[in-house]
């Protein structure tokens, strides 16, 4: 029994193994894909304005575009766990505190900078987009990178007003 159970105990840490070897390193990025199946033509290119509008309201700190492209009853979360739940919570969140600690200039860049990881439609309403920029908003945890690696995944759904931004996690790479 004992022989039995070491066995399978050594086949287990050998396949966690392999598979931790097949992970990605933390700052590689794989390739892009798509997963789902694509929206409408219609749909798609509202979802493109949407990212559009979103990426120049965070890029110019223009709080009020930037909630207007959320859902009533958004969650957003930081990458420190902060979390806001609504419109109005966020807003202030972004008018008080993350806008003003950082020059427009660092959110441009990273708008710049925001690549897409993947796109994942289910069903037909709602979309999540895991994206990422390099920044320097506060400092790399990452030895002597001079950017900081952030990741966002945004859950986009299609409401009876047009498509709106659900719920977002922000995390960095450390």
């Amino acid at each position: 029994m004992l022989k039995q159970f070491l066995l399978t105990l050594s086949m287990l840490t050998l396949i966690l193994a392999v598979n931790a070897a097949n992970a990605q390193e933390r700052k590689q990025i794989p390739d892009q894909r798509t997963v789902g199946t694509i929206p409408s033509t219609e749909d798609l290119e509202e979802i493109t304005r949407l990212m559009q509008k979103y990426k120049k309201a965070w890029s110019t700190h223009d709080a009020v575009s930037l909630i207007a492209l959320h859902s009533e009853d958004t969650e957003w979360m930081n990458a420190y766990g902060r979390i806001f739940q609504g419109r109005k919570s966020l807003q202030e969140f972004f008018e008080d505190r993350l806008f003003p600690g950082f020059p427009v200039s660092v959110s441009k860049r990273e708008m710049d900078n925001l690549e897409v990881v993947s796109t994942r439609y289910i069903g037909s309403a709602v979309v999540v987009l895991h994206l990422f920029t390099n920044s320097e908003r506060g400092e790399s945890r990452n030895g002597n990178d001079a950017s900081r690696r952030t990741h966002m995944h945004l859950v986009i759904a299609k409401s009876t007003g047009g498509w709106e931004v659900e719920h977002t996690a922000i995390f960095d790479v450390r």
